[in-house]
């Protein structure tokens, strides 16, 4: 069984697989970065990046945390774009955007040389994501499913997508991966007195994310399950002084190895200051000033700020965070209050569903994935249920992700995009490895390549176009938008594409042109083109709930603004072609066409 399972880690075959895999994610990679237009938060997080770097200020983009953006930004430092800083003390202001719209309107001609420079950094993310999920799936179960981990990851639509951004995601993705991988390690071996390496590493995946707050909490106390159904004889033979009393005795060897993690994550407090450059670093809580209800202490007047914890007991308490970190998660929690208008399948609403990013990752995952994942997942239980174990380290991948797609899902003031359960992905791809010792290893290799054959011929047939997939279920890429919104079926990347497409086809005329969005003057590049538009013209005839074009023409529409409600005209309608699935045209020959359902 063995000789058949690693038969991957042939010398004469592992070679070849290696540069092949190499290969094939490199020509997606770049296909989908030179492929692609400025992406709306993109646009934002590469000078909100150099501003760091220049500055020194961390008050753009707080929502987020700097490192991934500022380690993007590092090539501009070179070939400095045009852009002046200016900012604004609100707490309500995200001077990100207002960087944003100056360095795209200002720096057209060069553009694309600049997010080639800055996306570039971004595939060391994909390299160090690559990494963990083959070595933890080849240390669990074999050589075998390391591969077939390595090619989950390489392929799958969504790691390309937005490995092709620069964007926290993917960084978030594949530092929590390494972060999950290094506890899992050190869970195993306890070797040094203090998990300094876990401690560096969730620093890491909280600098790339705020989701990744939870481990601070999550880890400690999941060291504490652990040794409480496990017992820890080393950790017993340091605590002899505790006597033969066996209930403390127990208690105190569950609780040790979990007290040493949490004392460890000092280092973690540390190295986040750092990034930030202990910027506010040790404020006072009581002098901050909060636009959350939930920190204010009071629903406030939308330009107002307050603090619930001003003259209480623990306003004089040093925050060991830095300010800004504590400004952006008090602007998320306010976006999270106050709610924005979401889509799903057709219908918008203000505020989310907390069933959404399950349903997006059910339409946008490969149903070969799914496959994979639920066999793994199945033998997983199956396993369980014969040995009768009720916590092996073997689960902690699974445990994760329901963790933490559980933790956004609760967040249900707005639920706009996908790749919010990004970083949950790495760690179902490990339990879909499981398959390679579950089958034989002939059967579990042609069981991955049958599950990826869909994929595979997916991105040979949309190079470039990673970011539009959904799988058959939903109808293909091409019915997307009818399904969700916002990133999910365009957030930029369709500009340049679009662009070239109207000058391709000059019998194509009157043309309107919507765009994902305005951000950056994106009607710019099109200025030279006669009978070419961007924006519509809508009127309401007699009896007509819903606005109609005033004039009959073209209209080529980005994936997202199809979907906005106030571009209901076009919902039932036919394209008379797709250009790309993330692109639609209609022919309106008459401005009397109307939807058939007004509801």
């Amino acid at each position: 069984m063995r000789r058949t399972i690693d038969f991957l880690g042939y010398s004469a075959v592992r070679p070849l697989a290696l540069v092949a895999l190499g290969l094939a994610a490199l020509t997606l990679w770049g296909l989908q970065v030179v492929r692609s237009g400025w992406c709306n938060d993109e646009a934002a997080h590469i000078p909100a990046g150099l501003y760091h770097l220049e500055t020194g200020r961390m008050d753009a983009y707080r929502v987020n945390p700097p490192l991934p953006r500022m380690i993007a930004a590092i090539p501009l430092l070179l070939d400095r774009p045009e852009i002046d800083w200016h900012y604004s003390e609100s707490r309500y202001v995200r001077n990100e955007y207002q960087f944003a719209h100056q360095w795209v309107r200002d720096n057209h001609e060069h553009l694309r040389r600049y997010l080639l420079w800055t996306r570039g950094t971004m595939a060391g993310f994909f390299l160090l994501g690559l990494w963990v999920v083959s070595k933890w799936s080849s240390q669990l179960y074999g050589g075998c499913a390391g591969w077939v981990a390595a090619m989950l990851w390489t392929f799958n639509p969504d790691i390309i997508a937005n490995s092709a951004v620069v964007a926290p995601d993917l960084p978030a993705t594949a530092s929590g991966l390494l972060a999950g991988y290094v506890f899992w390690s050190w869970l195993i071996q306890r070797e040094r007195p203090f998990p300094w390496a876990v401690a560096a590493a969730v620093a890491f995946a909280v600098l790339c994310k705020f989701s990744w707050l939870f481990l601070l909490v999550g880890l400690p106390l999941l060291t504490l399950v652990h040794d409480a159904f496990f017992k820890r004889e080393s950790a017993g033979e340091r605590l002899r002084w505790l006597g033969s009393a066996p209930i403390a005795r127990r208690v105190a060897v569950a609780a040790f190895d979990s007290l040493r993690l949490l004392l460890s994550f000092s280092l973690t407090v540390l190295l986040i200051n750092w990034c930030y450059g202990f910027d506010g670093s040790g404020t006072r809580l009581g002098h901050f000033e909060f636009i959350s209800e939930s920190l204010s202490g009071r629903d406030i007047v939308s330009g107002q700020t307050a603090n619930r914890f001003a003259g209480g007991w623990f306003a004089w308490v040093p925050v060991p965070l830095p300010a800004e970190m504590v400004y952006g998660l008090d602007y998320l929690k306010w976006e999270f209050e106050q709610g924005m208008p979401c889509y799903l399948r057709g219908k918008w609403q203000h505020g989310g569903w907390w069933y959404f990013h399950l349903y997006a990752m059910a339409v946008k995952m490969p149903i070969g994935y799914w496959l994979l994942i639920t066999a793994g997942l199945g033998s997983l239980a199956l396993d369980w249920l014969r040995r009768g174990k009720r916590f092996s380290l073997e689960w902690l991948p699974l445990l994760i992700a329901i963790v933490f797609v559980a933790l956004v899902s609760f967040q249900t003031g707005f639920t706009h995009h996908v790749r919010y359960v990004l970083p949950a992905y790495g760690f179902l791809f490990i339990v879909a490895s499981r398959v390679a010792v579950v089958l034989p290893g002939r059967f579990a290799i042609g069981l991955a390549a049958i599950c990826l054959s869909g994929t595979l011929w997916f991105h040979a047939t949309h190079l470039g176009l990673a970011h539009t997939f959904f799988n058959p279920l939903a109808g293909g890429p091409d019915n997307g938008w009818r399904h969700l919104s916002h990133s999910n079926v365009d957030w930029g990347q369709s500009t340049y594409r679009m662009v070239d497409w109207v000058k391709k086809h000059p019998e194509q005329r009157p043309m309107t042109v919507l765009f994902r969005s305005s951000l950056g003057n994106p009607e710019a590049l099109l200025k030279d083109e006669p009978d070419v538009f961007t924006s519509v013209g809508w009127h309401y005839p007699p009896g007509i709930r819903n606005p109609v074009p005033r004039q009959p023409g073209w209209y080529l529409i980005s994936g997202f603004p199809v979907t906005l409600q106030s571009n209901r005209f076009f919902w039932d309608k036919t394209p008379a072609q797709q250009p790309d699935p993330d692109s639609l045209l209609y022919r309106v020959e008459s401005t009397l066409d109307t939807p058939h359902s007004q509801d």
